[in-house]
Parts: structure tokens; C-alpha cells; sequence
């Protein structure tokens, strides 16, 4: 039972919001990095888990290049204009190839 606990405790407080970087290189403190952005399932509104991946590739300075996967049967026009306006935001501020 403590276990469980200990473990649901951990969610909690997890700060990641779901985010998890993998290493394909094998080398955790890479300097580049590209980091691939997935939007998956129907888009409603853009301040979501596609945000919070955007905000973090722009606060992690290795990354040098970005690729956005999309999975997506449509949505919204204002969540699809959303994303896309921070996904250029992001490339003007850091000078980022973005595909």
C-alpha cells in the first residue's frame, strides 16, 4: 500500500506534465538536438500538450532544428492558427529549421 502511495505522490508532483525526452545518440547531455513536436488526436484548442512542448524547446537552448508530426483527423481553425503561430513565433526567436 505504501508503495502505491509513494508512487501516486510521485505523479503528483511530476513537473514534466507528461513530457519525457529520449535519447536516440545514447547521450543524455547531447549539445544538438532535434526535437520532434507530435500533435496527435483532433486539435481544439492550442494551449495544450503542443504548447508545453513548444515552450520547451524554447527554453532548452540545445536544441538546433524542430520536426512536427501530426496525427490528426482536423479540428479547429483558432487551435490549428494557435499552434501554428507559436510554432513561427518559435523559429523567429531562436532562428529554428522547422519541418
Amino acid at each position: 500500500m505504501l508503495v502505491v502511495q509513494f508512487l501516486a505522490l510521485g505523479e503528483y508532483f511530476d513537473t514534466t506534465e507528461g513530457l519525457t525526452e529520449k535519447y536516440h545518440s545514447l547521450a543524455k547531455f547531447a549539445s544538438n538536438k532535434v526535437a520532434i513536436i507530435t500533435v496527435s488526436g483532433v486539435i481544439m484548442d492550442g494551449d495544450g500538450f503542443a504548447k508545453r512542448q513548444i515552450d520547451r524547446v524554447r527554453k532548452d537552448k540545445d536544441v538546433k532544428a524542430v520536426v512536427l508530426r501530426i496525427e490528426s483527423p482536423g479540428g479547429t481553425v483558432t487551435g490549428a492558427d494557435y499552434i501554428l503561430h507559436h510554432l513561427k513565433k518559435l523559429r523567429q526567436e531562436r532562428n529554428l529549421p522547422l519541418s
